[in-house]
């Protein structure tokens, strides 16, 4: 868990985390010791609280789920985020209701958002020819 390069969140019930990896200290900005025992959707996701809360209140026990949520930094920016989550049975000495793999895919989509405008530009317009002298 420690040396996964996705961010890796253990949530109770309530969204409150449980565990807080590596990855999450450096995506999020935030340390271990201010992530463990706050609600994650209240910490750093960027849309409304209580929309997340919903989200990472799993339905059915072994359910899995994937979805792209921002995320907000500790440094206030935002980051676009593909979480992975699934819902955990409880057991009577385990408070882990739901696991979240989070991957950072900010720079992805602007790259790949960059090159399609790239693409969209070197395109003839409308009535123009390209080089080959088709339009």
């Amino acid at each position: 868990v420690e040396l996964a390069d996705a961010m890796m969140i253990a949530l109770s019930q309530d969204g409150e985390i449980l565990l807080f990896n590596k990855a999450a200290e450096r995506i999020t900005g935030y340390a271990r010791d201010e992530a463990l025992g706050r609600n994650l959707a209240e910490l750093v996701l960027a849309e409304s609280p209580e929309l997340h809360r919903e989200f990472f209140r799993g339905t059915a026990h072994g359910a899995s789920r994937r979805l792209e949520l921002p995320l907000r930094t500790r440094a206030g920016n935002v980051r676009d985020i593909l979480w992975h989550v699934v819902d955990l049975p409880s057991t009577s000495d385990d408070d882990v209701e739901s696991f979240a793999m989070g991957h950072d895919i900010t720079d992805e989509r602007a790259k790949r958002e960059h090159d399609q405008q790239q693409e969209r530009r070197q395109r003839p317009g409308p009535g123009m020819c390209d080089e080959s002298g088709k339009g």
